[in-house]
C-alpha cells in the first residue's frame, strides 16, 4: 500500500474534545482513555423445544427465521418415519402434518429454510419420490412444482427470501439435478451447473434473491467430485473453488449481502473435511477444526458474515453423536467449542450434550442444533450476548490494547498480506481489506467501550 499520512478524529471516552489520530506508515498517537469497569455480561439460555408426541421421542431443530422467534426441523419416530416441525416460543413445537396437495399421508417430511418471521416453512416431503413443499398456517403442505421431465423424480427445498416468495432447492430430471429457484408456488428456473459437472443443487439465498449458493457435483467419476458455487441474476454461477489440499467443495450458508459463504472442503475419499468461509475478494479460506477433533463442519452464517455454526467430529465417525461437538467460529477466535463458550458465561448445561449446531438467526445472537437431553436426542435453541467483532482481544471491552491491534492491521491494509494476523479479524465489514469503513465501526464500538 506504500507509506501515507492518514488523519481520522475519534471522540475519546472522557474527553469533549476530539483527538486526532495518525499514523505514519505503522506509526500512531493516541491518548489514554479513561477507566471504566465493565457491566455483567448477559448471561445466555438453552431451551429444548420437546416432542410432538410420546411416539416420537426425537427432535432436531435445523434453521431459524431471521428475527430469531421460530425454528424449523423434524420430528424422529424411526430411522425411516419422520415429521416436519415447526415451533415457537409461545406456540411450542408443532407437527406440520401431510401433504394438502395429493393427499397422502407422508412417510416422511423435513422442514429447513423459513421467512424472516417464520411464517413461511419450506421443505421436503419423502413420498412421491421426494416432493419439495411450503408450508403457511393458511394452506398447510402445498407442493413446488418440478421441472420439466422430472415429474418422477425428487424435489426439495432448502431456503427461501426473507418475505417467503422465492425459494431455491434441487429438481431432478433424466439428465440430471438441477438447482432451482421457486417463484412463489408456481413457476421453477433451472439455475443451470457449472461446466463438466452433471448436478446441482441450491443451498442458501440471500435475503433479497440476490445470491443463491449451494453446490454442483460430477457423479460420472468415482469418488464423485463436488465445487461450492455462488450464483447471482447478473453473473450467473461461480465456482468457489476448494480449500488447498481437498479435492471438494460445497456451500451451505450465505451472508445477507452475499459476500460471505461458508461450507465444507473434504477430501475425495470423503474420510475428512474442513469448514470453509469464502470472502467476495479472497476467496476460500480454510477454518481448520478444532483438536483434538480432525474434521469440521460450517454450515450457517449470521446475517453480517461475521459468526459461523457448525460442527467439528473424528473424521472416521462423523455421525456418532457422542464423537460430534456443537461449535461457533469467528474471525477472532476460530472454533469454540459451543458448550464450553456457553459454560464459561454463566449457562448451566447439566443434562445437555450439544453435538451439532445448525441455523442461526440474523444478529448471531440465537442458534439452534441438536443435542442429547437427559437422555434422549431433542432439538436446542441457545440466546446469547452479542458478539463484539471490534474487540479484538476477547476481553469483553474495546479499549486501547484493541486499538493498537486494529492500527497494526490498518497499515497492513490488505487481507492477504502474509503479515495480517489469520483470517483478518481487524476487517470488521469483510471486504477483505482493513481501511477506513473499517475504521469507522471500531469508533462507533471503541466509544460504547463495553461488549454487550
Amino acid at each position: 500500500m506504500g507509506v501515507a499520512v492518514r488523519t481520522m478524529r475519534l471522540q475519546l471516552r472522557g474527553s469533549s474534545a476530539e483527538s486526532t489520530i495518525m499514523w505514519v506508515g505503522a506509526a500512531f498517537f493516541l491518548s489514554a482513555a479513561a477507566t471504566i469497569s465493565p457491566c455483567p455480561a448477559e448471561t445466555p439460555t438453552i431451551t429444548g423445544i420437546g416432542f410432538i408426541s410420546s411416539s416420537f421421542k426425537s427432535s432436531t431443530a435445523a434453521q431459524i427465521s431471521a428475527d430469531g422467534s421460530t425454528v424449523s426441523g423434524y420430528a424422529a419416530f424411526t430411522a425411516a418415519e419422520n415429521r416436519a416441525i415447526r415451533w415457537s416460543r409461545l406456540g411450542g413445537i408443532q407437527n406440520l402434518g401431510p401433504a394438502a396437495s395429493g393427499g397422502q399421508f407422508p412417510l416422511s417430511t423435513y422442514a429447513g429454510g423459513l421467512s424472516n418471521d417464520g411464517s413461511v416453512v419450506v421443505g421436503v416431503n419423502d413420498c412421491c419420490n421426494g416432493q419439495a413443499f411450503r408450508w403457511t398456517s393458511a394452506s398447510g403442505l402445498v407442493y413446488f412444482p418440478k421441472l420439466p421431465g422430472g415429474e418422477t423424480y425428487l424435489a426439495s427445498a432448502s431456503a427461501l427470501t426473507g418475505d417467503g416468495s422465492r425459494c431455491v432447492g434441487q429438481s431432478s430430471t433424466n439428465d440430471g439435478t438441477r438447482a432451482v429457484l421457486w417463484t412463489g408456488t408456481t413457476t421453477v428456473q433451472s439455475l443451470g451447473t457449472l461446466p463438466g459437472m452433471r448436478d446441482s443443487s441450491a443451498s442458501s439465498i440471500t435475503n433479497d434473491g440476490s445470491t443463491i449458493a449451494g453446490t454442483c457435483t460430477d457423479t460420472t467419476v468415482v469418488p464423485a467430485v463436488s465445487r461450492a458455487f455462488r450464483w447471482t441474476g447478473a453473473g450467473g454461477m461461480t465456482n468457489l473453488g476448494v480449500v488447498a489440499g481437498f479435492a471438494s467443495s460445497g456451500a451451505a450458508g450465505v451472508s445477507a449481502n452475499g459476500s460471505v459463504i461458508v461450507g465444507t472442503s473434504h477430501n475425495g475419499s470423503n474420510t475428512t473435511q474442513h469448514g470453509f468461509r469464502w470472502k467476495s475478494g479472497s476467496g476460500i479460506e480454510d477454518l481448520g477444526t478444532l483438536p483434538p477433533a480432525a474434521a469440521s463442519s460450517a454450515i450457517f452464517v449470521s446475517a453480517d458474515g461475521y459468526l459461523i455454526s457448525g460442527s467439528t467430529y473424528d473424521s472416521a465417525n462423523p455421525i456418532i453423536a457422542d464423537r460430534t461437538r456443537a461449535v461457533i467460529w469467528t474471525p477472532k477466535t476460530g472454533f469454540v467449542d459451543l458448550a464450553e463458550y456457553l459454560v464459561a458465561r454463566g449457562l448451566d448445561l447439566s443434562g445437555w450434550k450439544l453435538s451439532s449446531a445448525g441455523g442461526v438467526s440474523a444478529d448471531g445472537r440465537t442458534l439452534v442444533g441438536r443435542g442429547n437431553h437427559n437422555g434422549l436426542p431433542e432439538g436446542w435453541v441457545v440466546t446469547m450476548a452479542a458478539q463484539c467483532p471490534a474487540d479484538l482481544n476477547n476481553d469483553d471491552l474495546v479499549d486501547d490494547p484493541d486499538f493498537v491491534s486494529f492500527a497494526s492491521a490498518y497499515d497492513l491494509f490488505a487481507c492477504a498480506d502474509p503479515a495480517m494476523p489469520q483470517w483478518c479479524p481487524a476487517d470488521l465489514n469483510l471486504d477483505s481489506f482493513v481501511d477506513d469503513s473499517d475504521f469507522v465501526l471500531f469508533a462507533a464500538a471503541y466509544d460504547v467501550f463495553v461488549c454487550p
